[in-house]
């Protein structure tokens, strides 16, 4: 079967990228190096495996092999785009705190298309890790609240990073709208970056 697969965002180091399928438990690609590019413009998968749900999109290069698992399953369109607008704010109680704190937001404004997003118990999200430079990936747990467009976020509890860099947040969210479509992003990326001993981010001073 086909399927049209559209980026909203990528990270600058990602690309291209590999095709996989949970109908076969994701051990062969079935398509490969597919560029950025053609993804970000709109991408006609074919070949898709009969029986797919879940489509795993793995980025290909030394620098960056992370991957995102989207559902192919939707009541209103063939279409599954892949990401959200995102803000992320950094600060700390001060240089030698052991904590640090971030808020932020994903919001979903550019796939509501006239639909609302059902808060509450229906739509879930939570923060499940960090990636710092040098060091791997940190995981968390940092629930998320719900709005009608967005998906919010207020925390303490990251250990404070002003000796790395922070590179990314990790977030997994399933958010169901009020026509019963849902829209689902395994280990999505914020890509926002903590510069070592400024605490500052290119997403900083989110109007939230």
């Amino acid at each position: 079967m086909n399927l049209l697969i559209t980026l909203t965002s990528a990270g600058l180091n990602s690309g291209p990228f590999d095709l996989y399928s949970d109908a076969t438990s994701y051990a062969t690609a079935f398509e490969s190096n597919v560029p950025k590019q053609d993804l970000l413009d709109g991408y006609t998968a074919t070949g898709v495996p009969d029986g797919t749900t879940i489509v795993r999109i793995q980025s290909d290069n030394a620098l960056c092999t992370n991957y995102i698992d989207l559902s192919t399953v939707s009541t209103t369109t063939t279409t599954t785009t892949i990401g959200a607008t995102y803000c992320v704010n950094w600060t700390a109680a001060n240089e030698g705190n052991i904590k640090m704190s971030t808020q932020g937001y994903i919001d979903f404004t550019e796939i509501l298309a006239g639909r609302t997003i059902e808060p509450g118990p229906l739509s879930v999200g939570t923060i499940t890790g960090y990636i710092i430079a040098g060091v791997g990936t940190i995981s968390c747990s940092i629930p998320m609240t719900f709005t009608t467009s967005q998906a919010q976020w207020n925390t303490d509890t990251l250990p404070v990073v002003t000796d790395k860099v922070l590179t990314s947040l990790i977030y997994t969210v399933e958010v169901v709208f009020n026509d019963a479509s849902d829209y689902l992003i395994i280990d999505g990326q914020t890509n926002a970056v903590v510069i070592p001993g400024q605490l500052t981010s290119e997403y900083n001073n989110c109007p939230i």
